[in-house]
């Protein structure tokens, strides 16, 4: 675990995070020098990563505002509660991403249920369903 020895230090690092595993350093650090805050510096650091967190969030619904503009414009009607990413896909069912893409080019997931999108990345979404 990164213990920052400066408030400034902390918060520099707060203000570039920018993925789940540089939140959850970030956070685990704050948690530390919290210890050993004053009452003001901690109210800075929370400030701090409030306002990053809001950033970040904020940054991700835009994102996604934006794929589903470009799906729309280019005539992609999807429910987007019914099909996922890969990874969410893994992460929902506790299988491998690997597992996940192997199952599609084995035919486990049958190619009805699998939507290709070139137009994001050539992002790929599976149905929302068990397969095995």
């Amino acid at each position: 675990m990164v213990v920052y020895e400066t408030l400034t230090d902390l918060l520099r690092q707060i203000s570039q995070m920018e993925t789940a595993d540089d939140i959850s350093r970030v956070a685990d650090a704050e948690e530390q020098f919290l210890l050993y805050a004053t009452p003001q510096e901690a109210a800075q650091i929370r400030d701090a990563f409030r306002q990053r967190s809001t950033e970040l969030l904020q940054e991700s619904q835009r994102q996604s505002e934006e794929s589903l503009k470009i799906l729309t414009q280019h005539g992609f009607v999807l429910d987007t509660t019914q099909w996922l990413t890969i990874a969410r896909y893994a992460k929902k069912y506790g299988v491998s991403t690997q597992s996940v893409t192997n199952w599609i080019a084995r035919g486990v997931i049958p190619s009805e249920c699998v939507k290709d999108i070139p137009e994001l990345n050539d992002i790929r979404l599976v149905k929302d369903q068990p397969y095995r």
